[in-house]
């Protein structure tokens, strides 16, 4: 049976009953408080005693997680997400063995206006790095802000990843759909809004300037998240 969570009460309820979770192996969904909506692209963290972080996990577009701390013992789990309230448990114990089925809530928060587009390119950046990934190492895959701004007459999505040419890739020519294919891939990659999957064809006519960072990443890089759906890359895109 899987347990539902909102990390402030029963996590809190739970640690001082002196219960442990046992499983090296978490997972689960990321959903918003009080409602069965995924909170996709939440970052799942199990920090030590002293806050240190030991392990990682990215909400796939489902909201599914699944994280494994490198030993046994006490963690604390932190969950946080753009424009959602940072949730942090007290210490949990887990166990050297078997997997706990953990449905972790997020309430939302509001979120301020101002500053708005360096939080979007800070967020991320955050995102690829808990993929082990960086814009500096994306090369000409990564567009923050100003990279978009300076693309001439703002064209639509697709016109700009023309223009700007992708390392390993091509862009299809093709009127019904947005199909960036890697030579090393297998079919057009996924492309995801926020965290959200489209449809390729939805993802055609997005407009360029309502981006506020994109990032080109090939099968290699993100297979281990999105699993075999993105043999063929991923595109992901956050709004402005």
């Amino acid at each position: 049976m899987i347990r539902r969570v909102a990390l402030a009460t029963l996590l809190f309820a739970l640690a001082g009953s002196g219960a442990e979770l046992h499983g090296q192996m978490l997972s689960g969904r990321v959903v918003e408080e009080g409602r069965d909506a995924p909170v996709p692209g939440a970052v799942v963290e199990l920090l030590d005693r002293s806050g240190d972080r030991q392990a990682t996990a990215l909400a796939d577009s489902a909201g599914r997680y699944r994280i494994q701390p490198p030993e046994n013992g006490e963690y604390i789990i932190q969950v946080t997400q753009f424009g959602y309230t940072t949730m942090r448990s007290p210490l949990i114990a887990l166990e050297a063995e078997g997997t706990a089925a953990l449905d972790l809530e997020l309430a939302t928060a509001p979120v301020e206006v101002e500053g708005i587009d360096v939080s979007v390119e800070r967020e991320a950046r955050r995102e690829l790095g808990s993929l082990g990934l960086s814009p500096s190492a994306l090369g000409s895959r990564w567009l923050d802000r100003d990279a978009i701004d300076a693309v001439p007459g703002l064209p639509p999505l697709s016109g700009a990843l023309r223009s700007r040419g992708i390392t390993g890739a091509t862009l299809q020519d093709d009127s019904h759909a947005l199909c960036v294919q890697f030579r090393r891939g297998t079919g057009c990659a996924l492309v995801l809004l926020d965290g959200v999957r489209l449809p390729l064809h939805v993802a055609l006519d997005l407009r360029l300037d309502e981006m506020g960072a994109i990032a080109v990443l090939n099968p290699s890089e993100a297979i281990p998240m999105y699993g075999q759906d993105a043999a063929g890359g991923a595109v992901l895109l956050w709004s402005r």
